[in-house]
């Protein structure tokens, strides 16, 4: 099940279609290595800044993981899931594309938090923005 915790009303400008990407890739991958896991969600405005968590209860990552989690090819456990191990790497250049940063929190056996902070206007991105504003609710 998924829990959400969004504030009311969040506008910024981003690249609506490439933000999408990131929230899919990051709900895939709860759903792919935390099955029948309790999924939370947050989205707050903290001044200028779009505070994003996901939030899971499964298996965890590895802390020596945490980091080549994020490159090309690489996948969180060693069990058999499909997929070429390229979701977080997008979402992570998608992220910082927008100015922003992504973090990994986990530890095996309690879960793994995602937090992602992005500039409500992002200063530059890698490709033309499909929308100027977007709007979450």
């Amino acid at each position: 099940s998924v829990m959400l915790d969004i504030d009311p009303e969040i506008h910024g400008v981003w690249d609506k279609m490439r933000i999408e990407q990131v929230l899919s890739n990051l709900f895939t991958n709860a759903i792919k290595y935390a099955p029948g896991s309790l999924i939370k969600v947050r989205a707050k405005v903290d001044h200028s800044t779009l505070k994003i968590t996901f939030e899971d209860n499964g298996p965890g990552i590895p802390k020596e993981k945490h980091k080549c989690i994020f490159e090309r090819f690489e996948r969180a456990a060693e069990r058999n899931t499909s997929g070429l191990g390229l979701g977080l790497y997008i979402v992570k250049n998608i992220i910082e594309s927008h100015g922003g940063q992504i973090k990994v929190f986990s530890e095996l056996g309690h879960g793994t938090r995602f937090e992602i902070e992005i500039p409500l206007e992002a200063k530059q991105t890698r490709t033309a923005p499909s929308e100027s504003a977007v709007a979450m609710h």
